[in-house]
């Protein structure tokens, strides 16, 4: 099934960067038969390494130089998979050297970025998309349609609140991020963790949201830990309690509250699948990966988990608003462009509640 979505389409990438995450998105490139038309990386060996590993020598180029890179490399869109705090300049340069942009989440880290995007966007009409799993996510759009929409499940009824969390058990790997990138202390759980999290509440309530509540609570054993609590609330008085931590290992689970039951969704960043909860009978699972192969075109079993589906899936959804154009993409929001900002909106507000006197 694969194949068939591939063969529609005449899309290659350029890649800038060669860490671990441009090697788990070359596997979904690879699998999904997209060119790999070129790698850019201050680390040339690793780039390099993975042109051997992925058998595209001959096919897929590198460069060291990024004066280089604009100049001849051709290809209608780049995938940046950098630190966050270069997320923005990679963006922008892409933008006016005429590419498309798929960049991971955070696609900013500051107003004056997010400025910069804005008026790149409107002097190049290129299209730049965050990949974001959790704004993209079929299963979390499905239930923030009834949500957004303020109508009421045929099941569990009117939805009255959303509960999240979301953790990360490895403190070493924590504090080492901390130390290579120079991240603050608020900007390594909110911006690496918060993504999906606050992600997916905006998926869910919408992009008018207020913060209603927020608590940073920075961890002594580690250092560098912080746990997050925020509480959100729609125009509609939809509530969303969201937990976050980087220093202990809570369990990355989507809560659906409604009148007659519930939802709850485990790895909600990736699912597809949940449970229907009934005030007072037994959990009823619901898979819904056949309807979502039908819809993209493509096929779970193609790939080793549902990250890498997640993420083929973003890219197909890529291609389409590069066929549809700026003007469409954006009129449409069809790239998710106000709820990546509505994310960076909520935690530029968390960070300035609690760190107002710093």
């Amino acid at each position: 099934m694969a194949d068939s979505v591939a063969d529609s389409h005449g899309y290659g990438v350029a890649i800038i960067g060669a860490g671990a995450m441009s090697r788990e998105r070359i596997k979904i490139y690879k699998a999904l038969n997209r060119p790999i038309t070129a790698i850019y990386s201050h680390h040339t060996d690793k780039a390099v390494a993975l042109v051997e590993e992925f058998g595209l020598t001959g096919q897929t180029k590198v460069f060291d130089s990024i004066s280089s890179f604009w100049e001849y490399e051709k290809s209608s869109y780049v995938y940046i998979a950098t630190s966050n705090d270069s997320h923005c300049n990679y963006a922008t340069e892409a933008m006016l050297h005429d590419r498309n942009v798929l960049v991971e989440q955070m696609m900013v880290c500051s107003i004056s970025e997010l400025a910069k995007i804005h008026e790149c966007l409107k002097n190049s009409k290129k299209i730049i998309m965050e990949a974001n799993p959790t704004l993209t996510s079929p299963l979390l759009n499905s239930f923030g349609e009834v949500i957004r929409g303020h109508e009421s499940f045929e099941d569990i009824g009117r939805p009255t609140n959303v509960c999240i969390s979301l953790g990360k058990s490895n403190p070493k790997f924590v504090r080492d991020d901390f130390l290579r990138y120079k991240i603050n202390l608020s900007d390594g759980v909110l911006f690496n963790l918060g993504g999906y999290a606050i992600g997916a509440a905006v998926s869910l309530l919408g992009t008018h949201v207020e913060v209603v509540n927020s608590h940073l609570d920075i961890s002594r054993e580690y250092h560098v830990g912080v746990n997050a609590h925020i509480i959100l609330r729609n125009r509609f008085g939809v509530s969303a309690t969201i937990t976050i931590s980087n220093v202990s290992n809570l369990p990355c689970v989507l809560d659906i509250g409604g009148t007659n039951g519930f939802y709850f969704a485990r790895d909600f960043i990736h699912a597809q699948s949940y449970n229907c909860c009934m005030n007072g009978d037994a959990p009823e699972a619901r898979d819904l990966t056949s309807r979502f192969d039908k819809e993209s075109g493509i096929c779970r079993k193609t790939f080793e988990n549902d990250s890498e589906y997640n993420f083929a899936m973003q890219i197909l959804q890529f291609e389409k608003l590069q066929e549809n154009g700026y003007d469409s993409c954006m009129a449409g929001n069809r790239n998710h462009f106000k709820e990546s900002k509505a994310v960076f909106r909520i935690i530029t507000e968390v960070m300035a509640n609690n760190y107002s006197d710093v």
